[in-house]
């Protein structure tokens, strides 16, 4: 009889951990869904804004063939978008410094 009971127990047992597993598994899936919900939005917020930018600027839908393609301006593979960024940050300081004692018109 006590071989029932721990056989019991046991299965028992390996139904609540088999449960919980679920249960985190579901909330796993969950998570996973949120996260694929949010990248569709922010694909067609993307989408959206691409749109936008090629009605405002014309030279974009003339340049569209060079992007990424190696050679042109527009390869950015070979930049380290971090120092560009600083670039940018440092050279508006100074444009900002001397516009102060320049004319930026002449």
């Amino acid at each position: 009889m006590t071989g029932y009971d721990d056989e019991l127990r046991s299965l028992e047992d390996a139904s609540r951990s088999k449960s919980a597993r679920i249960t985190e598994e579901s909330l796993e899936m969950q998570k996973l869904g949120h996260q694929m919900e949010k990248f569709h939005k922010e694909q067609q917020a993307a989408v959206q804004t691409v749109a936008h930018m090629e009605k405002e600027h014309e030279w974009i839908a003339d340049e569209k063939d060079n992007f990424g393609r190696t050679g042109t301006p527009y390869d950015f593979k070979g930049q380290n978008i971090a120092e560009c960024k600083t670039s940018l940050r440092n050279l508006t300081e100074r444009f900002q410094g001397m516009k102060k004692k320049i004319n930026p018109k002449s």
